[in-house]
């Protein structure tokens, strides 16, 4: 397995129960895929730099976890799919367990 963080950013105008649905529903996603959740930050509402699909301030969730290589291409189809998402990144970073 791999070690991965994945940022991304969350229309602004979605309430806070809908932010931890969506929190949840990524979680369980990895999960599902059979990956491991090391560490996930809380969502901070920031003002972009420029706007992204109309939109001047979005929520940013960052989290780390570990998957097979094999299994990202369906979470970023799943990411893709979700319309509350503005905008994702998936890193591939070293392991803090090397």
């Amino acid at each position: 397995m791999r070690f991965y963080e994945l940022t991304y950013l969350i229309l602004p105008n979605t309430s806070e129960e809908g932010l931890n649905s969506l929190k949840e529903k990524i979680n369980s996603l990895i999960q599902k895929e059979g990956g491991v959740l090391n560490e996930v930050d809380l969502p901070l509402k920031r003002k972009l730099v420029y706007p992204i699909k109309k939109q001047g301030e979005a929520f940013f969730i960052t989290l780390n976890f570990y998957l097979d290589p094999g299994k990202l291409q369906d979470l970023e189809k799943e990411l893709k799919e979700e319309k509350r998402i503005v905008r994702y990144l998936i890193l591939t970073k070293i392991s803090p367990r090397e």
